[in-house]
């Protein structure tokens, strides 16, 4: 929960913000909303998939810092939670800067371009049941 450090790079392409509400799964797609609930108090949050991991064995998320405070997670630092799809809707890439883009044979437009991602990502908890499909 937040031992990456702010600012590093998600798998979304959006830096690591300790703050926002957002979490790590190897299986959901980024862009997705998970809600997020502690049983042991009954807590819940809502957050975005934006990036891969953990890669520790037995855990299913990784929860930004400011997601493990929401629902009381932050003492143990791990624990179980339930995990509730929300939305699937796929994370939209960031777009090269025009200064960045390739630069076309031909004056033709290269086509639409998506939005760049809002800044968040992930940290650290422990799933005990398999998200919804």
């Amino acid at each position: 929960m937040g031992t990456e450090p702010a600012g590093r790079p998600t798998a979304s392409g959006e830096a690591y913000d300790p703050n926002d509400l957002t979490a790590a799964s190897r299986t959901l797609p980024l862009g997705s909303t998970v809600e997020v609930t502690n049983p042991s108090n009954g807590r819940s949050v809502k957050v975005r998939i934006n990036d891969r991991g953990p890669y520790v064995r037995g855990r299913s998320i990784d929860l930004s810092k400011r997601a493990a405070e929401e629902i009381g997670l932050t003492e143990k630092g791990v624990g179980r939670v339930k995990i509730k799809r929300v939305d699937s809707k796929p994370a939209a890439r960031a777009t090269p800067k025009s200064s960045e883009a390739p630069v076309s044979k031909t004056n033709e437009p290269s086509g639409s371009e998506t939005p760049p991602l809002a800044p968040g990502v992930s940290a650290i908890s422990d799933s005990t049941t398999a998200p919804n499909p």
